[in-house]
C-alpha cells in the first residue's frame, strides 16, 4: 500500500479515494499502517546511505544504522566505529536535520572522487584573470605555485602591452599567448599610414610612428622622424581615442623566468615588441624577427604574413598589408620599408642581402628565385598588374629605382647583347619578367633580328638599339607563323638607327597556338 492509497470517507481530496461512506475497521486501520510506516521511514534513514564499517567518514555526513539516522561528529577520519557504540563520534539525530535550504550547499559530492567546495568554485569563476608583474610571475612559477588553467596578464612583459598566458600546470605555459595593447587607429591617420618622408601635411594631421600617434603642429613635414622634430609633431597619450585595442596571438616558450615570443599572427599597426626575442619561429603566418630587427605593419584579417623565416640585420616595417602574401623563406638580410602591399604576394627565397623600400606593389605576385644580393635595391617602384599574375624578380642584377611596371608596359631597362644571333634572348641576364625596355647591344655595327625568346608575356616591349648599332628586323606575316618568339607585322621589316634614337613597340599575342609578337609601333628619324 501507497500513500495515495489512503481511503477517506466523505472528504474529496485527490489524488485520495473517496469512499462516500463509513469506512470499515479494516480500512481505517490500513489508513493508520500506512502513516506510521512512512513516518517510521521517514525517520529511520530512507534515503541516507547506510553505514559501512569499512568506510572513513571525514567531516560532516550522515549515516543510517539500526533503523536511525546519525551524523558524524568526529575530529578525525573514523573507520570501524559503530554509531551505537561510539557517541562521541555519531550523533543521533532526525530526519529534520536533513532538509535541504536552497542556497546554502557548501559542496558538490561530498566525500566522493570528485568532491569540491563552494569557496573552489568561486575561485575559479572570480579568479580566472590574475594581474600580475613578470617578477611576481615568475616567483610563483618557480615555486610551482602557478594555479593551472587561468589567465595571468603580465604587464611588464612586453613593450607596449600586457602578456596574457595560460598556465597548463603550476609552473608551465601554453605555447599559445596574446599581447592587448593599444594601438593608433588607421582610421584617423593621416592616410591610413605611418609617417612619410617627403609627404605633404597640415597642422592637426596625424601620423604613426614606433607604436604612437604624433599629431603635426605647424603645417611642415622635416627629415627627421617625429620622434627627433618637436617642432612639427607631438606624441598624443596611449589613453586618448586617438587609439585603438587590439590583441595579438602569438607563440611563446617560457624558461628561467624569460619569455620568447617566437611567432606573432595578424600584427596590426605599429606593433613593437621590443626587447622580445622573436627569432626562430617556423610556423606559417608569421612575422620572425632577430637582430634588433622590429615592424610597424597594417595588416587587415584576411592578410596573410607566411613563413617569413629569419630575417637578420636590418628593419622590416611601415608596411601596409592588405590581402597580401608575404613569404622570405629563410632570407633576406637588410631593409623591407615603405611598402604598402594590396592583394599582392612577396616571395624571396633563401640567402642573399637586400634593400627594397618605398614600393607600391598592387596585385601581383613578386618572387625573387634565391633573393637579392648587397645592392640590389628596389626602391620608389610602382608594381601593379592583376590579381593573380605572377612576377618573378632576377636576383643580383642591379638596382631597380623609380619603375612603373604594369600590364601597359614597364620602365625598367634591360641590356642585352646580341653579337652575331638573330634571336633575342630575353633571359640572357636572367628573369625577365619586370623589363619592359630592352636596349640591344653588340660589338658589330650591324645586326639581323627576326624572334624573340624566353619572355613572361606580360606586356608589350619598348626594343632599341644601341648607339652605333643599325638592327635590321625581319618580320613575317600572320599567316606564316611556324614558331612561338616569331615578329610578325602586315607592313613587312623594318630598320632601327641607334644613333638617332629608334624603337619599336611589339606587343605579346598568340595567333595559330603560337607566341608571338606582334609590331605595334615604330618610330625611327
Amino acid at each position: 500500500m501507497a500513500l495515495t492509497d489512503i481511503t477517506l470517507r466523505a472528504t474529496s481530496y485527490p489524488p485520495l479515494n473517496t469512499k462516500g461512506s463509513a469506512l470499515t475497521y479494516g480500512e481505517m486501520d490500513d489508513n493508520f499502517i500506512e502513516v506510521y510506516a512512512y513516518l517510521v521511514d521517514m525517520n529511520s534513514g530512507g534515503g541516507v546511505p547506510p553505514y559501512s564499517i569499512a568506510t572513513g567518514y571525514t567531516g560532516t555526513v550522515w549515516v543510517a544504522y539500526g533503523g536511525k539516522i546519525y551524523r558524524h561528529i568526529g575530529a578525525g577520519t573514523s573507520t570501524g566505529q559503530i554509531p551505537t557504540s561510539y557517541p562521541a563520534v555519531w550523533q543521533e539525530v532526525t530526519s529534520g536535520e536533513l532538509t535541504h535550504v536552497q542556497g546554502t550547499d557548501q559542496g558538490l559530492d561530498t566525500g566522493g572522487a570528485n568532491a569540491v567546495t563552494a569557496a573552489q568554485l568561486k575561485e575559479l569563476v572570480t579568479g580566472q584573470y590574475i594581474t600580475t608583474s613578470l617578477a611576481s610571475f615568475n616567483t610563483l612559477a618557480g615555486g610551482g605555485n602557478l594555479k593551472p588553467n587561468r589567465i595571468y596578464a603580465i604587464t611588464d612583459a612586453v613593450t607596449y602591452g600586457t602578456l596574457l598566458v595560460h598556465t597548463v600546470a603550476t609552473g608551465a605555459v601554453a605555447a599559445k599567448a596574446q599581447v592587448a595593447m593599444r594601438v593608433p587607429d588607421p582610421a584617423q591617420l593621416h592616410g591610413g599610414l605611418v609617417w612619410l618622408l617627403g609627404e605633404t601635411y597640415t597642422a592637426g594631421d596625424l601620423v604613426a610612428w614606433d607604436s604612437l600617434v604624433y599629431e603635426n603642429q605647424t603645417g611642415a613635414n622635416g627629415s627627421n622622424t617625429p620622434p627627433n622634430d618637436a617642432v612639427n609633431w607631438q606624441p598624443i597619450d596611449r589613453a586618448d581615442p586617438e587609439y585603438i585595442d587590439t590583441t595579438i596571438e602569438v607563440v611563446t616558450t617560457y624558461a628561467g623566468g624569460t619569455f620568447a615570443v617566437t611567432a606573432a599572427h595578424q600584427p596590426a599597426i605599429n606593433t613593437d615588441l621590443g626587447g622580445i626575442d622573436m627569432t626562430g619561429a617556423t610556423e606559417p603566418q608569421v612575422w620572425v624577427e632577430d637582430d634588433g630587427v622590429y615592424y610597424a605593419n597594417t595588416a587587415d584579417a584576411i592578410s596573410e604574413i607566411g613563413d617569413l623565416g629569419r630575417v637578420q640585420g636590418g628593419l622590416i616595417r611601415y608596411n601596409s598589408l592588405r590581402r597580401s602574401t608575404v613569404q622570405l623563406t629563410k632570407g633576406l638580410k637588410g631593409t623591407f620599408e615603405g611598402n604598402t602591399l594590396t592583394n599582392a604576394n612577396l616571395t624571396i627565397q633563401a640567402g642573399g642581402e637586400a634593400d627594397i623600400t618605398d614600393n607600391d606593389i598592387t596585385g601581383a605576385t613578386l618572387v625573387w628565385a634565391s633573393a637579392l644580393v648587397s645592392g640590389d635595391d628596389v626602391t620608389g617602384c610602382s608594381i601593379n598588374f592583376p590579381v593573380g599574375t605572377t612576377v618573378n624578380m632576377r636576383s643580383g642584377y642591379g638596382a631597380l629605382v623609380n619603375v612603373t611596371a604594369s600590364p601597359a608596359g614597364s620602365n625598367a631597362q634591360d641590356g642585352i647583347d646580341i653579337t652575331g644571333v638573330t634571336t633575342v634572348n630575353r633571359t640572357a641576364n636572367g628573369v625577365c619578367d619586370i623589363y619592359g625596355s630592352v636596349v640591344l647591344l653588340s660589338s658589330n655595327a650591324n645586326e639581323t633580328i627576326d624572334k624573340i625568346e624566353n619572355d613572361a608575356l606580360l606586356m608589350p616591349l619598348r626594343i632599341a638599339p644601341n648607339t652605333g648599332l643599325t638592327l635590321t628586323v625581319t618580320a613575317i606575316s600572320g599567316s606564316s607563323i611556324t614558331n612561338n618568339g616569331e615578329i610578325i607585322s602586315g607592313a613587312g621589316g623594318i630598320t632601327l638607327n641607334g644613333d638617332r634614337g629608334d624603337y619599336m613597340i611589339v606587343e605579346p599575342v598568340s595567333i595559330g597556338g603560337f607566341d608571338v609578337y606582334q609590331l605595334t609601333e615604330y618610330y625611327t628619324n
